[in-house]
């Protein structure tokens, strides 16, 4: 019918009227101020979805923060120092408290060093040659027979390493005299570590001998804290102070042993969180200012209601009575944790360093209800971190609250491109109605023209044929 149409009008005849064109603008008049309309639907919800996606981020990031110091470990700022350095190094552990102890180091744990009289060489032969046993007699009395079927100095050495009695046996070629080689013999620490060397009675070996007194003794390291004498089998001391672990070094007078309160642990985690909470505040400005100039999503959440559950919530965290409230540490204001005017999250480290210098217990318990490992997933009262996180969680998980909204407007969204989609439809089947309508119209006129230019030509033969006659 279009082409029809075409070749009627490039003929000029009918209406003289361009069909296709006047179909074309009919239509567009009655599509365009629709179109308008559902694509103006479509950018609204697309900014919600990008909004959605805005607050979502920034509640995982706040999450995260507050996951940082939502267990005991992650808390973990005493520090430990000795007058005296070279004498011992301190290390802490999560359980450390702050503390102060009068110490001395009285003496180090030794491991018992003993050694054979001197011999002639490795190979050199013990006795008639045959094998022998040495006896080894531990600081329990237990005597253990080690046999020795190559009866030189080096097969006593390996008959002694292959039992694994924790001693170590070597020979060492002194360079003295005439018999420079001696096989020594080095226990473990401690007193319970020592031990004597002997044959079976009534046997001798000649040239083996270690009857001699120790080189060195086996002892305990001794120390006095706070004037009460205490003895460890090693210089590495975990069990004497909870959460601290002491090396010596080297004997020292009385001196202190002050375990204290690093707040830079802490004082780094909560100021993580402040930036990461006023981001979220600068967002959610944005978000809900009609006149913002963001083009992508400013504005497209004025007035809704989830602005103010967000900030209401969070707020409710720090502000809040904590699950894990101590004495005087019962909420984020008694570590410092404040909002101004603006409501900006702002951070006094003053308040902070007062609490952890006087109350660092309590506030391990505020924040985090002494739990040494937790989960969003954990069950129970974790807490002004842990509680934080774990209601951010319901809100930014799969199936929370943010993703049934972004899934809400996802289908709002397919839905109003399906109306664009009818839409379309509709405006073809019109258009296909004009050209129809209009072609029908053309025609009646190219015939009523027909009519007229033959009735037109009949009146000027009649008139012609009248004047000749």
């Amino acid at each position: 019918m279009t082409a029809n149409v075409n070749v009627v009008s490039s003929l000029k005849a009918g209406s003289g009227i361009d069909i296709q064109k006047l179909a074309d603008d009919l239509v567009e008049a009655e599509r365009a101020p629709r179109k308008d309309a559902i694509d103006k639907r479509i950018a609204k919800t697309d900014a919600r979805i990008s909004a959605l996606g805005v607050v979502n981020y920034n509640l995982l990031q706040i999450k995260t923060a507050f996951q940082s110091f939502d267990e005991v470990g992650e808390l973990s700022s005493v520090v430990g120092s000795f007058d005296e350095p070279s004498a011992l190094t301190v290390t802490t552990t999560t359980s450390a408290r702050a503390a102060s102890y009068s110490l001395r180091v009285v003496g180090l744990a030794h491991a018992q060093v003993s050694s054979s009289a001197g011999l002639g060489g490795a190979g050199s032969t013990l006795g008639d040659g045959s094998g022998f046993s040495v006896f080894i007699t531990k600081a329990d009395g237990v005597a253990h027979e080690v046999g020795v079927t190559t009866a030189t100095p080096q097969g006593v050495v390996d008959a002694i390493n292959a039992v694994e009695l924790g001693i170590e046996a070597s020979l060492v070629n002194t360079g003295v005299g005439d018999n420079p080689y001696q096989i020594v013999l080095v226990g473990g620490l401690g007193a319970d570590n020592a031990f004597t060397v002997s044959l079976a009675d009534g046997v001798t070996v000649e040239g083996l001998d270690f009857s001699g007194p120790p080189i060195v003794d086996a002892v305990d390291a001794e120390l006095e804290l706070n004037g009460l004498t205490v003895r460890r089998p090693s210089n590495v001391i975990n069990d004497l102070v909870d959460g601290v672990t002491l090396t010596l070094k080297s004997t020292s007078a009385t001196s202190n042993l002050k375990l204290e309160v690093d707040p830079s642990t802490i004082e780094t985690k909560l100021d993580d969180l402040v930036t990461k909470y006023n981001d979220l505040i600068d967002a959610l400005k944005v978000l809900d200012d009609r006149g913002s100039a963001v083009e992508q999503y400013g504005g497209s959440l004025a007035g809704d209601s989830l602005v103010f559950a967000v900030t209401r919530t969070l707020r409710g965290f720090i502000e809040g009575t904590s699950s894990g409230a101590s004495g005087s540490i019962a909420a984020g204001r008694d570590i410092g944790l404040e909002f101004d005017r603006y409501g900006k999250l702002t951070f006094n480290k003053g308040s902070l360093d007062s609490a952890l210098a006087e109350h660092f217990p309590e506030v391990v318990k505020m924040l985090t209800n002494d739990k040494t490992q937790q989960s969003v997933l954990t069950a129970g009262e974790k807490g002004l971190a842990g509680d934080a996180a774990r209601s951010l969680d319901l809100l930014t998980k799969t199936g929370g609250l943010l993703d049934e909204l972004t899934k809400s407007a996802t289908t709002q969204k397919v839905a109003h491109q399906s109306d664009l989609d009818r839409l379309d439809e509709r405006m073809t089947r019109l258009h296909a109605k004009y050209i129809e309508q209009f072609s029908l119209m053309d025609s009646i006129v190219s015939s009523t023209n027909s009519s007229k230019t033959g009735m037109q030509g009949s009146f000027d033969a009649m008139m012609a044929s009248l004047k000749n006659g």
